[in-house]
């Protein structure tokens, strides 16, 4: 027996199956076709990582964010 037949999950809960997951999953695709500096530029805008490449206090780091926040936008 699978583990959803054990727990008996109806299958729109089903996260695998859901809309959001297949959204989640062509978001990585696209992410993981940018390069290094694009990747980089994305983590920045978006407040996660700082110009020296520290987590920011936001993302539970001790590093402080960009003023700024980077050019903005997401990396192209």
């Amino acid at each position: 027996m699978s583990s959803q037949q054990e727990r008996k999950i109806p299958k729109e809960w089903d996260y695998y199956r859901s809309e959001e997951y297949h959204f989640h999953l062509k978001a990585m695709e696209s992410f993981d076709r940018l390069t290094e500096k694009e990747k980089f530029a994305t983590l920045v805008r978006a407040g996660i990582i700082n110009q020296q490449g520290e987590l920011t206090e936001m993302a539970g780091g001790m590093g402080k964010a960009d003023s700024d926040g980077g050019e903005g936008g997401l990396a192209k």
